[in-house]
């Protein structure tokens, strides 16, 4: 109910698996104590309140559910100091700024906080925001799946991303385009999961200084080509390698 929000040093709210419904108050924005909102699985319904960009504390924000819709507020990802994101649902809108907005205020852009990403099953359009993502130097997980209305490539900035650990784009047959050669630069890379994508080409040769790696799966793609002779230590580890 609304007036939980009211209490001054609430700092957690979890809803997860349970048959609750209803809405997400504005109220919610007068919890600015609160540091993790969780929402998954429940019968909550509506759209995302722009009110939770008032939660300046917040650092922890999974809202995921089938009866959520609409746009994901501007205000909650240029203020808050996020360090996991997870959305899932029938969630739309656009992911870069358009004509009508400008790099100050786009329409959708990631905080330089994150740590954790994780956006799935959703109706998110657009491409996947890769020039706001190469600031995140803090990123250790990004995770976009079954996101079927993406049309997007992996750029060379994905290269910034050195603290990536965890590294997923799959169920996404708009993703387009070939692997960089940058992918190299992710030295502490340990899972690169590319399944179900439209990613041609072959596994660039600078893969083999991922020398962390431990899965690659690349299955139902259109990549092609031999394993190269340079990805040959990392198969003696405990690799798992999906092609075709």
């Amino acid at each position: 109910p609304p007036e939980l929000c009211n209490i001054p040093n609430l700092n957690v709210i979890k809803i997860i698996d349970a048959d609750m419904g209803g809405t997400l108050p504005t109220q919610l924005g007068n919890c600015r104590n609160l540091r993790e909102l969780q929402i998954k699985n429940t019968m909550v319904e509506g759209t995302i309140p722009s009110e939770i960009g008032l939660c300046n504390q917040l650092s922890s924000l999974m809202i995921e559910g089938p009866r959520l819709y609409g746009t994901v507020p501007t205000e909650i990802l240029s203020v808050l100091p996020l360090r996991y994101l997870s959305l899932g649902g029938p969630l739309n809108g656009t992911l870069l700024p358009t004509t009508n907005t400008t790099i100050a205020n786009p329409t959708f852009f990631f905080p330089s906080s994150l740590e954790r990403i994780n956006i799935e099953d959703t109706k998110l359009t657009g491409e996947i925001p890769w020039d706001s993502l190469g600031a995140l130097t803090n990123m250790k997980s990004f995770r976009w799946t079954d996101n079927t209305r993406i049309e997007s490539v992996l750029p060379s900035t994905v290269g910034l991303l050195t603290s990536l650990a965890e590294l997923v784009v799959a169920g996404s047959r708009g993703v387009t385009g070939s692997l960089p050669t940058e992918i190299g630069a992710l030295t502490g890379l340990q899972q690169l999961i590319l399944q179900d994508t439209k990613l041609e080409g072959n596994l660039p040769t600078e893969l083999a200084q991922c020398t962390a790696l431990q899965v690659i799966d690349v299955s139902n793609t259109l990549m092609e080509g031999t394993i190269w002779p340079e990805l040959c230590p990392l198969l003696q580890s405990d690799l798992a390698l999906s092609f075709n």
